[in-house]
């Protein structure tokens, strides 16, 4: 028995992306906006080419791609727009990464960003929108991390480095808290529940500093650490949070870190025993997946799979300043899927649409983005009573060993 429970977390970590490999015209994109000053700001992009088509000419092969941005002052409706087209050859790019750059004039107001990016050659688009304030002195947007020695700039991954670079330039205030707290650790609730978990700022804080904007300074060692970023007295009002999370990251490659996203199909008594210091953990986590299986090791390995693919998906596109499957988005999809259609209202508000195929009773779950603006991907879920049964179904359906 124990040499298959190995076997079967070992599979795992060889093939744990085999079910939820996003496919190769997902066109994955990122996007950072900085402040530099009163009437200047920079809007970042970093582009997977991976994840484009790509035509072969002689011997290299090309992406072709087209980006539009457009920019609008929701108080006085003017709009900027800036287009670019790119012909990259991905034998020059690192890892097949390609980050690009342009300015922007933007006042002090209240915009909506719409981002295009179209794949040319496979002719396809993909589009974000999304609102943010230059009204507010101290958030995500007023401040730039970097790496210290090379000044690659982080957008949503994990910093390879356990050194950060912080950087920023328009911040109209006169003293700024520099917080850094040991990695929070709250996860989302259920949707039905009737609140959300916020971070504990208050009990979490190991070491606090007083410094003056503009600001440009290197933190070292910090692995599993979160770094807050306020004016003073905000009581958690404003700021920028940042963390820089295990190695690997998004990747989860310890049983340690298996067990944690386990909490949203586990009881409580079996999640008590799976964080166990006292007990082999990778001998419960087997246990756990096999027991869900009904013993059926090829189930097992095939649930492990999609779960995990689910939690890993998660930590790539829904990281904030916790992992990804720790939100509310990240909790969504690693319990019920990806959703059949998702509709972004302006940036502020996205709504994933589940049509019920299969039987299943059809849902909707809408997320606002959080007005404290710590990170440019907070999302928090609209939360409803209603969703009590569809959660348990969901979850019942796990632990009878199938995916849903």
């Amino acid at each position: 028995m124990k040499a298959i429970l190995i076997h079967i977390f070992s599979l795992f970590l060889l093939f744990g992306n085999t079910v939820w490999s996003q496919p190769t015209n997902n066109m994955d994109f990122h996007y950072k906006i900085f402040h530099k000053d009163s009437v200047n700001s920079t809007i970042f992009i970093k582009m997977d080419l991976n994840t484009y088509l790509a035509t072969k000419v002689n011997d290299s092969k090309y992406v072709k791609i087209g980006l539009s941005a457009v920019l609008t002052n929701t108080k006085n409706n003017t709009s900027y727009k800036v287009t670019r087209e790119f012909n990259l050859d991905l034998s020059t790019m690192k890892n097949g990464i390609h980050e690009s750059s342009f300015d922007v004039a933007m006042e002090d107001a209240d915009y909506e960003l719409k981002l295009t990016i179209e794949d040319l050659n496979f002719n396809k688009k993909k589009e974000e929108v999304r609102g943010f304030s230059k009204n507010k002195k101290c958030n995500a947007e007023n401040f730039m991390i970097f790496n210290p020695d090379s000044s690659i700039v982080y957008f949503q991954e994990n910093p390879s480095s356990e050194s950060i670079r912080v950087f920023g330039t328009y911040l109209n205030c006169d003293t700024l808290e520099v917080r850094i707290y040991d990695e929070i650790q709250t996860i989302a609730l259920p949707p039905f529940a009737s609140k959300r978990n916020y971070p504990d700022f208050g009990s979490y804080s190991s070491k606090v500093y007083q410094i003056c904007p503009n600001i440009d300074f290197e933190l070292t060692k910090i692995k599993n650490k979160t770094l807050y970023i306020s004016t003073e007295n905000s009581k958690g009002e404003d700021g920028f949070l940042f963390t820089r999370f295990a190695n690997h990251y998004p990747k989860i490659k310890t049983v340690d870190l298996l067990v944690e996203p386990l909490r949203y199909i586990s009881s409580r008594d079996e999640y008590a025993v799976l964080t166990d210091t006292t007990v082999h953990r990778r001998a419960e986590f087997e246990k756990f997946w096999l027991d869900k299986s009904r013993q059926n090791k090829d189930q097992a390995r095939y649930l492990i799979r999609e779960y995990y693919s689910r939690v890993e998906f998660a930590n790539e596109h829904f990281s904030t300043y916790k992992e990804g499957w720790k939100t509310d988005k990240g909790m969504v999809l690693i319990v019920f899927g990806i959703p059949e259609r998702i509709e972004n209202e302006g940036g502020q508000e996205e709504r994933w649409i589940y049509e019920g195929k299969s039987g299943r009773s059809s849902m909707s779950f809408s997320f606002y983005r959080e007005e404290g603006n710590f990170q440019e991907n907070d999302y928090a879920l609209i939360r409803n009573p209603i969703f009590r049964g569809q959660w348990y179904d969901a979850v019942d359906s796990w632990r009878s060993g199938v995916p849903y």
